[in-house]
């Protein structure tokens, strides 16, 4: 699917019932923060990268899959930051892979969905999951992890939970699909192709560092981090 125009869409999945979940909360401002420094939980402004005019879109409904079916219809939309509650993805996933559009979950396990669920047949592999096997800690160590959790005490008043850097992560890689697609960002299987094409890519803290670690996309879905030494 190709959008027409110049305005990208990108959503964000933050269902209501999340704001009693103090971590589940802490991903979704962690996703804020990497889409720009200025989002809060009631208003973002639009970005650019390359030609175009990026939105983000914020889904509140409870139901994930009715989320999904709302950014599907969206001919703007090239990307779904996927659920942050481990296991809902399932609701969801089958929804974005038949418009191939590209679906990322901060939190997801590394081992789930399967193929069955994410209707393969459609468009492939559409899903990636942010959430390796692995601590977050040592990508909070050091000055770029306090830099991190400065960043993030200073846009919403407090220090967030270890598992806000992977919708930091999840944020982040989204954005670097698109701009690494260019002039192609227009096409959700370029964006697609590109996002799982990621290999070292730097997780940096703002635009211009310091660097908490490289991340690399599997063909599977799956992210490998490598926390940066010191």
């Amino acid at each position: 699917m190709t959008v027409t125009g110049t305005r990208l869409t990108v959503y964000l999945s933050a269902p209501a019932n999340l704001a009693s979940n103090p971590q589940a909360q802490d991903v979704i401002d962690a996703e804020l923060l990497a889409f720009h420094p200025s989002c809060t939980l009631s208003s973002c402004a639009p970005i650019h990268i390359d030609h175009f005019t990026v939105a983000l879109v914020r889904l509140t409904t409870d139901k994930v899959s009715s989320n999904a079916r709302r950014a599907i219809i969206d001919s703007t939309a090239v990307a779904y930051l996927g659920e942050v509650q481990p296991g809902a993805s399932i609701d969801s996933l089958g929804i974005t892979n038949a418009e191939q559009l590209l679906q990322v979950s901060p939190a997801e396990a590394a081992s789930v969905p399967t193929s069955d669920f994410e209707s393969f047949g459609t468009y492939g592999r559409t899903f990636a999951s942010m959430a390796p096997n692995q601590d977050a800690q040592p990508l909070l160590a050091g000055s770029a992890g306090k830099a991190f959790l400065n960043a993030f005490r200073g846009a919403f008043g407090h220090a967030p939970s270890s598992q806000a850097v992977f919708g930091y992560l999840a944020m982040t890689a989204v954005l670097k699909a698109l701009h690494k697609a260019g002039s192609g960002a227009t096409n959700r299987g370029t964006i697609r192709t590109d996002f799982f094409a990621l290999k070292n890519a730097p997780l940096l803290v703002g635009s211009a560092g310091p660097e908490l670690g490289t991340y690399s996309v599997s063909s599977h879905g799956t992210v490998t981090i490598t926390p940066a030494a010191g």
